[in-house]
């Protein structure tokens, strides 16, 4: 999918800049983590909120099934894959996590038609 190889590729290049630090919002709450009710959490909730908002809406005009979780765990390889290009600082994680993205809406995308396809042949099989 264009739209996932485009945002790691984003990812990539964000992470190539010569003062790249990792995503901000989860360095204040990691910074922030014995203060859950501190404001800038609050802060940092509604964007990540916001993202996994725009992916799923992404994705749902995409016609990816369940959109929001997919959304989710998309947002958990994002994630993952820029905590780990900060301590490595090795850009083939992007590669493998946009790859695992892809797999995984591949996967969520065939889910459903495979199991409307057992559907249909189970009534065929058992119908007069």
């Amino acid at each position: 999918m264009s739209t996932l190889r485009w945002l790691f590729r984003e990812i990539g290049n964000w992470a190539a800049k010569p003062k790249w630090s990792g995503a901000g919002f989860a360095r204040m709450v990691v910074e922030l983590a014995d203060q859950p009710d501190h404001p800038a959490c609050a802060i940092a909730r509604r964007h990540m909120a916001a993202v996994e908002a725009w992916l799923a809406s992404e994705l749902e005009a995409r016609s990816v099934a369940a959109p929001a979780d997919a959304a989710r765990q998309v947002l958990l390889l994002t994630e993952g894959c820029m905590s780990l290009l900060l301590v490595h600082r090795d850009r083939h994680y992007v590669e493998v996590a946009a790859e695992a993205a892809v797999r995984l809406l591949a996967t969520a995308d065939r889910a459903p038609r495979q199991r409307q396809y057992a559907r249909n042949v189970s009534q065929a099989i058992v119908a007069p």
